[in-house]
């Protein structure tokens, strides 16, 4: 239904440099919930999970080779290599790498799907992914930070305190989302990349300097209504 969608510039989504193919389906879920089915290939993640599969299977069929009887007791290499018995040879078998299940598997890399009852387009649902990602990171940071191991502080006041400051940056960071989106500097940059240019400066004799501006770091602080940074000296 949806291998057609993959590389067509009619279902090209575009966010920050990335391009995500995806198409929206009604359909009919457990016998009479009607939702949307929103099916997505990325590119970047389709890549970067081809290459874990190649190496899984590679690894897989040298285990295999290695011991073959273990192999042949291993779900997984079984999955991706063929054992036939051999003719005539000192090996008991001869293996190898199982073309159609591997080329499956590479080919359903990088495929995602979202199911919703109201969200009818893709790109908004591609949109809610990417802030509920931001979100997820930034609690997660808050919670490393967090853990007792990890948090530096000689009482229960300074480690209320420390939270409060990590949740007030949770709420910063969705925040400055919104904003990007809204003023669609999302399309251009991510927020690891607005945060890297915002705090660029040059240290001179234990002077800071921030000037001048790159126009880039101009255009983001006038969308987010900040005054230009001035310099120590």
């Amino acid at each position: 239904m949806t291998r057609h969608i993959y590389q067509n510039l009619n279902f090209t989504i575009t966010t920050n440099e990335d391009h995500s193919y995806g198409i929206s389906k009604r359909i009919v879920w457990d016998g009479d919930t009607k939702l949307w089915a929103h099916v997505f290939v990325d590119q970047n993640i389709k890549l970067e999970r081809r290459n874990l599969s190649l190496k899984t299977i590679n690894d897989l069929y040298d285990k295999a080779m290695e011991n073959p009887d273990g192999g042949l007791n291993d779900g997984n290499c079984r999955k991706f290599t063929v054992f036939r018995k051999a003719k005539n040879s000192n090996d008991k078998y001869i293996i190898k790498i199982n073309q159609e299940a591997s080329a499956l598997a590479l080919e359903n890399c990088g495929w995602f799907i979202f199911l919703s009852n109201n969200i009818k387009d893709a790109t908004e649902a591609l949109s809610i992914r990417g802030r509920r990602e931001i979100a997820e990171k930034a609690f997660n940071n808050v919670n490393n930070k967090t853990k007792d191991e990890n948090v530096a502080v000689s009482g229960a006041k300074q480690y209320s305190n420390k939270i409060f400051i990590g949740f007030l940056s949770l709420i910063l960071t969705s925040r400055m989302h919104k904003t990007m989106v809204g003023d669609h500097l999302s399309k251009n940059y991510t927020i690891k990349e607005l945060y890297f240019i915002l705090k660029s400066k040059i240290k001179v004799k234990n002077k800071t300097a921030y000037s001048p501006l790159t126009s880039k770091r101009e255009t983001i602080l006038d969308i987010f209504n900040c005054p230009y940074p001035e310099d120590d000296f």
